[in-house]
């Protein structure tokens, strides 16, 4: 397996594990809001909610990497100067 297959399989793994992880969350919620105030939220709600808490994980992902590397740019471009 080549470096560049390595790289992907990992970002894919950890894609993975953030999505798991809303999913885990949704879970969470949807069992301390049943059992705190009797709110019945159906299965498909929070299967749902954790599909979108997935989708913001990965949104706020992406914006943190796109920062990243605008720093490092940045910087690279003041290390010339």
């Amino acid at each position: 397996m080549n470096e560049k297959t390595k790289k992907e399989l990992i970002k894919r793994f950890k894609a993975l594990g953030w999505r798991c992880g809303m999913m885990f969350v949704a879970g969470g919620i949807d069992i301390v809001l049943n059992n705190l105030a009797g709110f019945n939220m159906p299965n498909g709600a929070t299967i749902v909610i954790g599909l979108i808490l997935g989708e913001i994980s990965k949104w706020v992902n992406n914006y943190v990497i796109e920062l990243k590397a605008k720093k490092v740019e940045l910087t690279k471009l003041q290390e010339k100067e």
